[in-house]
């Protein structure tokens, strides 16, 4: 049953309908395709959880349209520690407050990074350089991946994706990613963010999945002002 999970997980990059229609249909498969990518999965050091396995996260569980299979390289176990994400749009606004509240966070929870430029590229590598735990959530599989370029697979580092190799982005894999991320982690603190941020299609997931969610001081008429104005958490430090 696993490996045909596999397979039309990779055939359908992962679309919940598309494979759950292909199971019900008993869509016939391709042995020799099945062969190749079995193949290519192993030379890549690429593992596999399917929604059956024991050790699939019970976050996934709790949702209506959980993935199949969730692809990965490095500690699997680091899904079952305590996952938080750490956001914002400018690093350069909020280095005083990073300064002063990451230690905390490096020692006792682990990094959900989405591997964007700037901002969650500068604290990926502080949790990196202080040997802090990660795991980096691709939108476009595990192999030459757009934002995860160098990752160091040791016990402090996990790479997850709902594609094995690699694929075109697109706004809709980015929105789905979001999503989840919103179900796997913990907790989202907000160090600054915009009026018009692209991260309230994040913030809107995790206000949708009833988490926490924690706003540093806003620095103006900004996003955190928004967010604070309609409920949430206002934080100045972060007690771990």
């Amino acid at each position: 049953m696993k490996e045909i999970i596999i397979y039309f997980s990779i055939k359908y990059q992962g679309d919940y309908f598309k494979i759950k229609n292909a199971l019900i249909k008993m869509e016939k498969i391709d042995i020799e395709k099945l062969i190749q990518w079995n193949k290519k999965l192993e030379n890549n050091k690429i593992k596999v959880l399917t929604k059956f396995d024991q050790t699939y996260p019970n976050s996934f569980k709790n949702i209506k349209y959980s993935p199949y299979a969730i692809f990965y390289k490095g500690n699997i176990d680091l899904l079952n520690s305590e996952k938080i994400m750490l956001v914002g749009d400018s690093f350069e606004k909020s280095y005083e407050d990073i300064e002063n509240s990451l230690h905390p966070i490096i020692l006792k929870k682990t990094l959900l990074s989405l591997g964007f430029k700037n901002f969650d590229e500068k604290i990926y590598n502080l949790f990196k350089n202080n040997n802090g735990k990660i795991i980096s959530f691709s939108a476009n599989g595990l192999i030459d991946q757009y934002m995860f370029n160098e990752i160091d697979l040791n016990l402090n580092n996990l790479i997850i994706s709902e594609y094995p190799f690699k694929i075109n982005l697109s706004k809709r894999k980015l929105f789905k990613r979001n999503y989840l991320s919103s179900i796997l982690s913990d907790f989202l603190i907000i160090y600054n963010s915009e009026k018009n941020s692209k991260l309230f299609n994040l913030i809107n997931f995790f206000l949708n999945s009833g988490k926490e969610i924690f706003c540093f001081p806003p620095k103006g008429d900004d996003g955190n002002l928004i967010l604070l104005n309609d409920g949430a958490n206002f934080v100045t430090k972060i007690v771990v």
